[in-house]
């Protein structure tokens, strides 16, 4: 039911789709193209020789649910936490899946043909946290998604490429998200405890406004799943804390209240719309729930997340985008409108709407979990977020060698202590606590360029003046190291020829979270009270004043504890050598090869080591007696393997369970599933000899 006092002729409701009013104050009903009007004169029937079909995720499971059945059937198995999902249909008839594992913080494509589901592979898998919605631009190929731990709204192409930030600031806790590009808008619900809200912007993130405050709601304020009625130009939405079901017009008026107080509605999570029927799944009664206003019923689903159904009228409509001279990105900005967007580290060509150039200079900002990227030549420009590995703790130090492109960082636990290189992909550790017992909880680190050597300040060392040390930098052009404590507030310098050491910077009232230097300007980046600010220091002391200009608000869970600068104005090089894994500077002009973590230099090559051990869901290596280190790419590292086989001959693992193979490369760059079946997978082999591997599976 829905609840509404005075009704007009072509008030909601009067029509499945389409009302006219004639003359007289008589109405008739009609249908969009595509649809035929039923003998009632109210209902649209889509006209379609495929029947339409239900997709729901019970989190470990996405589920097929055909119109004419009540039997359910699994296109995936074994997922570990899928909640959010999205759809795209192609003219073919085949339908590409879209869905977010909150558990291994990675969005997932896979193939679905009638019922089979083939080609499941990541595309996505930094930089997300909890996503907890998902839509697709089915014009354009885009995917969207928000995520409530940094609070953004990103978008990318369906194959995870030209990933960029949308919308950021002022998003406290995004829950779900749809799109409708026949308008070029989006819509979002956001759970902010004091402002529950839905929010409107075209689909370039411009035009922002708040439609709807679900404060307003009786009992209401979390504004949970959302769905586009394109036909009607209306968004329906599900409330958790009020068990309501609701719909406002997109400019957010005419609000109905469509449903309360029903049996079948206890906390509904995800909502969906097809023909005259509005669906949602509900928790705590285990359902996916159907209403045709006066009329509901309820099919019996344990854990359902997500709930989508598959409609084929999603029909070819004007693409401003399908002329655009956009380098990169083409988004939607409302309708018949369009903005020209670039990808993570690259910025707009000076004086160009539409051509895109690489980021000369980035910084790095982190938290212990989490490192935000910001363009050095406009701090406003928030470019990305990336979070860690499984097995990185307490990271503190960050350096970076802009020569040779090295990056450098340190990682302890209570038992373990390391200083990392990475380049890329590729990683390992160049000291540890087993091979070097004075390697204690490093924690802040330096990279000194004239020298090419690393300075690290250890946890368990108590220096006077490196009290509370909070931050490490080294300044090329002052020739000094520069470090910040948090509660005198200052910047202290270090001439490393003379070893003086003196105040260089006082912040009055203020926190110092994190500092870096600009090799190329001698600017400083200061990271104070988490806002980033960037300015230029001589070589005496001064007092900090309040500037407003070239400041960035960063909102975060966690207190910022470094940052550095990666200069890309400059090719990495090598010297003479010609590395396969990494490359580091071991003196001013010497170089030397390393490499990955796991793998062994042998004959000029690297090689994987001989003794490889799994154990539930982890993968380590062992190496000429050293302790076990972790290899396992990200997304395949909370999987519950039964067997897995090594070709060593191509630096691969296969790991089966139970339904699924997955391919992997040693030093954990990569990952790709090459089967999943609802049969019992029970044993694998590999054939690393004869050029194109086998793989020996025995089904039961």
């Amino acid at each position: 039911m829905f609840l509404v006092s005075q009704r007009q002729p072509c008030d909601f409701g009067s029509c499945s789709q389409h009302c006219l009013i004639h003359s007289n104050r008589t109405s008739h009903c009609f249908c969009e193209q595509g649809y035929q009007m039923m003998p009632d004169g109210f209902t649209c029937r889509a006209v379609d020789s495929r029947q339409p079909f239900l997709l729901y995720s019970d989190r470990h499971s996405l589920m097929y649910l055909g119109s004419n059945s009540f039997r359910a059937l699994p296109l995936l198995s074994e997922l570990e936490n899928a909640v959010p999902f999205d759809y795209l249909y192609h003219i073919n008839g085949t339908i590409s899946i879209f869905w977010a594992d909150v558990t291994l913080d990675t969005i997932f494509r896979v193939e679905l043909n009638e019922r089979t589901a083939t080609n499941s592979r990541a595309i996505i898998t930094t930089g997300l946290s909890t996503v907890e919605g998902i839509a697709v631009d089915w014009i354009n190929d885009l995917i969207y998604w928000t995520d409530s731990y940094y609070d953004y709204i990103q978008v990318s192409k369906t194959d995870g490429s030209m990933r960029t930030t949308v919308l950021t600031g002022n998003i406290h806790n995004p829950r779900d998200i749809v799109v409708d590009p026949s308008r070029g808008l989006m819509f979002w619900t956001d759970w902010q405890e004091e402002n529950p809200r839905i929010e409107r912007a075209s689909m370039a993130g411009s035009n922002r406004t708040v439609i709807f405050q679900a404060s307003s709601v009786i009992n209401g304020g979390w504004p949970n799943g959302l769905v586009c009625d394109v036909i009607a130009m209306r968004i329906y939405w599900v409330d958790a804390k009020s068990d309501t079901v609701h719909t406002v017009t997109y400019d957010g008026t005419d609000h109905i209240e469509i449903l309360r107080d029903h049996v079948f509605s206890t906390h509904p999570f995800s909502i969906d719309l097809f023909e005259n029927h509005v669906y949602w799944t509900d928790w705590r009664i285990n359902a996916i729930v159907r209403d045709f206003i006066l009329d509901s019923s309820i099919l019996d689903c344990p854990n359902c997340y997500g709930v989508r159904y598959q409609v084929t009228d999603r029909r070819t409509l004007r693409n401003p985008c399908a002329k655009n001279t956009c380098s990169h990105l083409c988004l939607l900005d409302a309708m018949n409108e369009f903005t020209c967007k670039c990808p993570h580290f690259m910025q707009m060509k000076k004086g160009s709407v539409n051509v895109c150039e690489d980021v000369k200079s980035i910084v790095f900002i982190s938290t212990r979990n989490s490192v935000y990227g910001v363009n050095a030549e406009s701090t406003k420009d928030i470019m990305f977020t990336t979070s860690g590995f499984q097995d990185l703790s307490n990271c503190y130090g960050l350096a970076v060698d802009r020569i040779s492109g090295s990056i450098y960082y340190t990682s302890y636990s209570d038992s373990y202590s390391a200083i990392y290189v990475a380049n890329n992909k590729i990683r390992r550790s160049i000291i540890d606590s087993s091979t070097n017992g004075d390697l204690r909880k490093p924690k802040y680190l330096v990279f000194v360029e004239k020298t090419a050597s690393l300075s690290y300040h250890r946890l368990d060392e108590f220096v006077e003046l490196l009290d509370d040390l909070n931050s490490m930098v080294y300044d090329r052009q002052g020739d000094r190291v520069l470090w910040t404590t948090l509660n005198k507030s200052v910047i202290m310098a270090m001439d490393i020829r003379t070893w003086k050491i003196s105040r260089l910077v006082h912040v009055n009232d203020s926190q110092i979270n994190a500092i870096t230097v600009d090799e190329l300007t001698g600017d400083y980046f200061l990271m104070i009270d988490n806002v980033l600010t960037r300015r230029k220091f001589g070589s005496i002391s001064t007092t900090m004043r309040d500037d407003s200009s070239n400041v960035t608000k960063f909102s975060s869970r966690e207190p910022f504890r470094m940052a550095t600068i990666m200069d890309r104005t400059i090719a990495a090089k090598c010297g003479l050598n010609s590395c396969s894994n990494l490359c580091l500077r071991s003196a001013k002009d010497r170089y030397e090869c390393l490499c990955a973590q796991g793998f062994t230099r042998s004959q000029g090559r690297c090689r994987a080591s001989e003794t490889l051990l799994i154990s539930g869901d982890k993968l380590l290596s062992v190496a000429n007696g050293s302790s076990s280190i972790f290899l396992f790419h990200p997304t395949v590292a909370y999987k519950q393997w039964k067997k897995f086989a090594v070709d060593h001959s191509r630096e691969l693992i296969y790991l089966m369970s139970d339904f699924e193979l997955w391919v992997t490369n040693l030093n954990g760059s990569n990952s790709e599933r090459l089967l999943n079946t609802d049969d019992t997978l029970t044993a694998i082999a590999v054939d690393s000899v004869t050029g194109p591997f086998w793989v020996f599976i025995f089904l039961v």
